[in-house]
């Protein structure tokens, strides 16, 4: 054999066990720390769609007081998709009734009604949910969040949300 013949398969069988390091090393970590490593899922896979937080600061003397946070989630959404809404309220005198309204494609508003998951009635977090429906013209729809006191006082927030379009979730 050549001595050109031999140091070309010698290069050869040096690139085969680089390669075959670097493959063996991937696995390894992938293994025994697969956080270190992500793979972009499609957005067609809902779970990973984030939420959209927002910081609220409401005068301290307007009662029913809406503070701390509004959280929708998933903030993008589709027909057919379900969408919680959570917004933290305060009255000293107690909180009565908390409901929203979303304007949709349709003249009449979808109602939603809103139920204390922490707290109590004077400071609590309220949750909301919804069945996605009726949206296809706007990019963008808002959730009209009324608070009633148990004195009968009212105040209201408005949030927003984001319609995904269907070419988006490639």
């Amino acid at each position: 054999m050549s001595k050109k013949i031999l140091f070309s398969l010698l290069g050869l069988i040096i690139v085969l066990v680089f390669l075959a390091g670097i493959w063996l090393g991937i696995r390894y970590v992938q293994k025994n720390n697969p956080s270190l490593i992500e793979f972009k899922l499609p957005k067609i896979w809902r779970e990973g769609r984030k939420a959209g937080i927002y910081k609220i600061i409401s005068p301290k003397k307007t009662y029913p007081r809406f503070f701390g946070k509004f959280i929708v989630k998933p903030y993008e959404v589709l027909t057919g998709d379900h969408q919680n809404f959570y917004i933290w309220i305060e009255d000293p005198s107690g909180i009565k009734k908390v409901s929203g309204e979303i304007q949709t494609d349709f003249k009449t508003p979808h109602l939603v009604n809103f139920t204390l998951i922490k707290g109590n009635n004077k400071k609590g977090e309220y949750m909301g949910k919804w069945h996605c429906c009726r949206i296809s013209k706007k990019d963008y729809y808002n959730i009209k969040i009324t608070a009633e006191s148990v004195s009968g006082q009212k105040n209201v927030f408005i949030g927003s949300f984001k319609k995904l379009k269907y070419e988006d979730q490639k």
